[in-house]
């Protein structure tokens, strides 16, 4: 609700229109209808304001060993696969392109059950199944990792719009 609240009189705006005061919006949607100053009075925008803002920031997380087998197992068609984990303000958004295909898929911080580090042998780790580079030897970029996508979630998931109720 608060970004409909802070980004529709720009849309609105940009199209040349207005928005529908309540009384508007009680006389379409009667009893359902979404009261916005009310819920403002209770707390509501304040509380999403309150939350702490990030920059969104890029890892490049391509498991090179999947890589070269896609390209390898395509004769070198698919090229190589490049996979990106973009934090988002809100979301984490995982990235993978090759000559076949671009593919994202996105999963909000508030969908997030946990953010867990994981030893697949005596050198290799992955954070929530994602394992960078040749897998070897990567700890410090998942610590890296896991350490921004364990901050976002607590700052922008479930865990801080508990915290403000």
């Amino acid at each position: 609700l608060w970004e409909i609240d802070k980004e529709a009189p720009k849309v609105l705006s940009s199209a040349g229109c207005e928005a529908p005061t309540q009384e508007v919006m009680n006389s379409m949607y009667g009893a359902g209808a979404v009261d916005l100053e009310k819920m403002k009075k209770q707390g509501v925008n304040p509380f999403m304001d309150n939350l702490k803002s990030f920059e969104t920031k890029s890892y490049d997380v391509t498991n090179k060993w999947e890589s070269c087998a896609m390209c390898w197992g395509t004769c070198g068609l698919a090229g190589c696969t490049t996979t990106t984990a973009e934090l988002q303000q809100d979301s984490l958004v995982i990235k993978e392109v090759n000559n076949f295909d671009d593919e994202e898929a996105f999963l909000p911080y508030a969908e997030m059950e946990s953010v867990e580090i994981q030893r697949t042998c005596f050198c290799c780790f992955e954070v929530n199944d994602i394992n960078p580079g040749f897998g070897c030897c990567n700890g410090a970029l998942v610590e890296e990792l896991a350490a921004d996508l364990q901050q976002r979630k607590v700052q922008r998931g479930n865990i801080a719009q508990i915290k403000q109720l």
